[in-house]
């Protein structure tokens, strides 16, 4: 389904087919807002930017300033193609220090990953010169979209953003019941979304010896 489709039966679901109530850029605005929605809290679009060339001597990397991935989020995974192994993502920074202290300027082959703050993530050890590349793997925002695109979400949950914004237009409407079932719709439709993407990610962990 499109997302003119979408927007259609929107209209319909909130009696508004003639655009007499919500105009198009409240419509608009509402379905861009459920998307970005349903994206960061299932965690639906999973992206790979390939053949990443390492950076030399980079403990933090920052994927939207580093490598200039504007949509990144967060990371996944990551696979090293000097190896041919993904690098190891069970530990924290905390536990990096107790490996050695000295853990930000070691040197060799990336083969470790963790979370470091919002934005960055740390690797062990780090290359002293760039060599080789990598692949990323990794949660990406939702993209800029026209009404002839597809969203980004599993056929059968594409519903998701309709109820959405049937329960965002009547809520800025103020006719809160009305609005209270389509959010309750969403909520469960959310969480039976969420479990099947984590379901999926599951299935395609690799286990490293």
């Amino acid at each position: 389904m499109i997302f003119s489709d979408i927007k259609q039966n929107i209209r319909k679901d909130l009696d508004d087919i003639g655009v007499t109530f919500y105009s198009t850029d409240d419509l608009t605005d509402s379905v861009t807002d459920a998307y970005k929605d349903i994206n960061l809290k299932t965690h639906c679009i999973i992206k790979k930017s390939a053949g990443l060339s390492w950076i030399a001597n980079l403990s933090y990397i920052d994927f939207r300033t580093d490598y200039l991935i504007t949509d990144y989020i967060a990371t996944t995974a990551i696979y090293n193609n000097n190896t041919n192994r993904f690098l190891d993502d069970n530990m924290s920074l905390q536990q990096f220090n107790l490996i050695r202290w000295d853990w930000e300027i070691n040197t060799g082959e990336p083969d470790s990953w963790a979370p470091s703050d919002f934005k960055r993530i740390a690797i062990m050890p780090r290359q002293a010169s760039a060599n080789g590349t990598f692949d990323l793997f990794y949660w990406a925002d939702t993209p800029s979209f026209v009404d002839t695109d597809t969203p980004l979400i599993a056929t059968d949950m594409q519903d998701l953003i309709e109820k959405y914004c049937v329960a965002d237009l009547l809520e800025q409407a103020e006719e809160f019941v009305k609005a209270q079932t389509w959010w309750e719709e969403y909520d469960l439709g959310i969480e039976e979304y969420a479990d099947r993407v984590a379901t999926l990610a599951k299935a395609d962990l690799m286990l490293l010896a």
